[in-house]
């Protein structure tokens, strides 16, 4: 399951594929550690895309300050309330 936050919607203004790949990130990023071991595959699998489309999606991310690598292994979610 998905889950989509109002906030994704109505403050970050995420849109389809950047959205439900932000929403998997975010609901994998919300344990005590607050990092996520990235499985792009995963990702890939889950949305039917290619992995170099959740390559261009994460990068586009980063770009927007959403979220960030830690190494290429491990993605975490930055605080978009700060």
């Amino acid at each position: 399951m998905i889950v989509i936050c109002d906030f994704m919607l109505d403050t970050l203004w995420l849109r389809g594929d950047e959205l439900l790949v932000y929403a998997i990130i975010f609901g994998f990023t919300q344990e005590p550690e607050r990092r996520w071991e990235f499985n792009k595959g995963y990702i890939s699998k889950k949305l039917g895309l290619t992995e170099a489309a959740i390559d261009a999606i994460c990068d586009s991310l980063v770009e927007k300050d959403l979220i960030a690598f830690d190494n290429p292994h491990s993605v975490y979610v930055k605080n978009w309330e700060e």
